[in-house]
């Protein structure tokens, strides 16, 4: 199992021995906007779909999609003041747009994330 599956389904709550709490693994889902049984398949390598769920589960679970990727084992966003340079760069072209332009941007980026 990849490090990107595991660390997402460490955020579903389990008892003690292991098994997820009842009713958790539909919250997750609910909350990222997966469908219901996903979690299922993707522990049986059936789809690594979860792939599309990055930004979606850090946003819901405020972790950083660095810490999901493996990439760092720093789990919180960094603050607000320590945005990172490519973070800065989009908010500032964000920053003025007409709200026709801002439709259009967030229609393109749920485009974008689908594809993931």
């Amino acid at each position: 199992m990849d490090i990107t599956l595991e660390r997402m389904l460490s955020l579903i709550p389990r008892k003690a021995d292991g098994k997820y709490v009842h009713g958790e693994k539909k919250k997750f889902c609910e909350k990222i906007g997966a469908p219901a049984n996903i979690v299922s398949e993707w522990e049986a390598g059936k789809t690594k779909s979860y792939r599309n769920y990055i930004h979606a589960t850090a946003m819901a679970y405020d972790v950083s999609i660095e810490w999901l990727r493996g990439q760092t084992d720093e789990k919180k966003p960094a603050p607000e003041g320590e945005l990172s340079e490519e973070r800065r760069e989009v908010l500032s072209m964000i920053d003025g747009m007409s709200d026709k332009e801002l439709i259009r941007l967030k229609q393109l980026i749920k485009i974008a994330k689908e594809g993931l």
